[in-house]
């Protein structure tokens, strides 16, 4: 068993170095060509009473094997290493040179036109085995995105679905006996169908920007002013936080979708609140650049890791804090909003240091003022 384990992990590690792009990769296929070249001109040498001019026939396993377990550039090698090793043999057993129209030469130019065919197909196979793989994996994987969106979709409408029921069965009941229902019910009704509301909004902008049915209503809009009035907002809603709005001394006045840019602005905002500590300040900062304006929320929280970082705006995603797992949600906002900020021509992104906070910004291109989109 442990001999077993040990061919298996040499094996694997061999594998691997062919596998990896680079010098090493090359110079083992390289050598693994001539070695397989090498050991059949031995043999075609040791059987040289029973040859006579199918010399070469011993060099197809040879290409066969290099193309197979290695890649293209063994097969090529195997072949031309093999067509030198075997005229070198051939004139040793033969004793005599013979060049122009010798046998021998015909065989090995019949040999290397052979040979590059079968490492051609060979390496052909190979790569559309590695495609059909490639593709199957992705295929399981959105299977698995798909079916986790389900069950977070799922859960995420049951629970003010379940809410909303049994409120109305409440509100019914005292209705019926005659009493007035009381202001916090309606409050925590109207709190659940917004809820609700959202979500299934949500799922329609997934499904507008999967099939590109999103359209912009585009209007000539004063881009300080919005923000100001979408942190005003904020500010009116959540009292107890410190939201801070930095706003420039010009004028940026552009062609976008108010409706649309509020919504992304708003999902930074939301999520710069729900995932912070609320004795943490957040900044909104509007800013202009060379070629696009950037709008900014900053927050000081605990910060993101570079792995998360890297799917922050797929589908489902969500950090790992503990108190983004108090948060409810599909994690479909920032898909949406990138989504959004790309059909106006521009990027979405973050920055985010672990103990100092993040980022999260969009940028919009300057050529919008002029009524041109990108």
């Amino acid at each position: 068993m442990h001999a077993h384990a040990v061919s298996q992990n040499v094996k694997g590690r061999f594998h691997a170095i062919l596998e990896r792009p680079g010098l090493k990769s090359y110079l083992a296929q390289g050598g693994l060509g001539i070695a397989a070249a090498a050991v059949a001109g031995l043999v075609q040498f040791a059987l040289r009473s029973q040859l006579v001019h199918s010399d070469y026939i011993l060099f197809i396993p040879a290409i066969l094997f290099s193309s197979r377990v290695a890649g293209f550039l063994a097969g090529i090698l195997a072949t031309i290493a093999g067509a030198g090793i075997g005229i070198l043999f051939s004139v040793m057993i033969s004793s005599s040179t013979r060049f122009a129209y010798s046998p021998d030469w015909f065989a090995a130019l019949v040999f290397i036109g052979v040979g590059l065919s079968v490492s051609s197909v060979t390496a052909l196979s190979r790569r559309r085995s590695t495609e059909l793989t490639q593709a199957r994996e992705e295929a399981e994987r959105l299977s698995g995105v798909r079916s986790g969106f389900l069950d977070v979709a799922a859960h995420e409408l049951r629970t003010p679905t379940t809410t909303l029921s049994l409120l109305l069965q409440y509100t019914e009941r005292q209705l019926l006996k005659g009493h007035p229902v009381d202001l916090a019910t309606l409050v925590r009704l109207r709190s659940q169908a917004a809820r609700l509301s959202r979500l299934v909004a949500d799922l329609f902008d997934v499904s507008r920007l999967d099939h590109h049915f999103m359209v912009l209503r585009l209007e000539r809009t004063d881009l300080k002013l919005l923000v100001a009035e979408c942190v005003n907002n904020f500010k009116m809603r959540e009292p107890d936080r410190q939201l801070v709005y930095v706003e420039p001394s010009e004028l940026f006045e552009l062609d976008l979708d108010p409706s649309r840019i509020v919504q992304v602005l708003s999902n930074l905002i939301d999520n710069a609140i729900k995932y912070t500590d609320p004795s943490w300040p957040i900044e909104v900062r509007l800013e202009g650049k060379v070629d696009v304006i950037r709008i900014s929320v900053i927050d000081h929280s605990v910060g993101i890791s570079a792995e998360q970082q890297q799917s922050l705006f797929e589908p489902l995603t969500r950090g790992t804090s503990d108190r983004v797992e108090q948060a409810s949600g599909l994690g479909l906002g920032l898909f949406i909003s990138r989504g959004i900020v790309e059909l106006h021509g521009g990027t979405i992104g973050v920055v985010s240091v672990a103990g100092v906070g993040s980022v999260f910004y969009f940028e919009l291109p300057r050529s919008l003022a002029t009524g041109k989109m990108p």
